[in-house]
């Protein structure tokens, strides 16, 4: 069960010599996710550093059921149209690209701003500019001091 969804293209999120679109969509994930901070459930904390490059549904399984998404579609950085919608909250056919939070690892974080790629488009070059960070300079990170 999703609560508190809005979405909307949002063209200003890359360079304005070559703009691209992109999709918002700020979720409220509320749908039975295992996994939270260690102080909660006893489950360790992880780094949002170790969910850049993971499955879109590992870093949602990973947070507590109240955390707030901001998901952005960067698919035109691998030169595919934007396609994410409300219904691929958590699917496997997404590749967490960049993201930040509210806190220093994805578990304490209320909230978490998500770029993602189709995980069909992610090459070794795709996946080599994840593992440098190269996809975050399309998060706004606005009240997000953590990056991953």
């Amino acid at each position: 069960m999703v609560v508190g969804l809005h979405s909307q293209r949002r063209r200003d999120l890359l360079p304005m010599k070559n703009p691209r679109a992109a999709l918002t969509v700020t979720l409220v994930a509320l749908f039975g996710l295992t996994g939270c901070a260690h102080d909660q459930q006893g489950v360790q904390a992880q780094p949002l550093s170790d969910f850049r490059g993971a499955s879109w549904s590992d870093l949602a399984n990973a947070v507590d059921e109240s955390t707030s998404f901001t998901v952005l579609d960067i698919s035109p950085e691998v030169g595919l149209e934007p396609e994410y919608n409300d219904s691929q909250l958590g699917s496997d056919d997404w590749t967490v690209a960049a993201l930040c939070g509210s806190a220093e690892s994805a578990q304490a974080s209320k909230t978490l701003e998500v770029a993602l790629l189709p995980a069909a488009s992610v090459t070794e070059s795709v996946r080599a500019t994840i593992t440098r960070d190269g996809y975050a300079r399309n998060l706004r990170c606005e009240g997000s001091a953590f990056r991953g």
